[in-house]
């Protein structure tokens, strides 16, 4: 895993009002930049997040109870607490060496 520039600041988990949003086709929320997976819908059952994004937000994706399959792109550099909890059928995940930072119960 490479090391975080200490003279970057790191980028939050949590999406604020001021970023905006946007959505995708699959209902799944983004800040307005497309940097922040905000949340994703409950129905999902594979998903491919935008190669813009860099970070996965907290509890981005729980209670994906159907989510299967999920493609972390190179450019995802942090992943929110419990981003994916209660994902029941997510039975495996590859994190990319960007991920620089996986919070609390991440995978719970």
């Amino acid at each position: 895993m490479t090391k975080p520039n200490p003279s970057q600041k790191p980028i939050s988990t949590i999406a604020r009002e001021e970023e905006g949003e946007w959505k995708d086709e699959y209902g799944v929320k983004y800040t307005a930049d497309k940097t922040k997976l905000i949340s994703a819908t409950k129905n999902l059952k594979e998903y491919k997040i935008l190669t813009i994004c860099k970070v996965i937000c907290n509890t981005a994706f729980s209670g994906c109870r159907n989510l299967k399959s999920l493609e972390i792109p190179n450019s995802v550099t942090n992943i929110g607490k419990s981003a994916f909890i209660k994902c029941e059928s997510l039975k495996s995940i590859k994190i990319p060496n960007s991920v620089t930072s996986i919070g609390e119960n991440a995978f719970s």
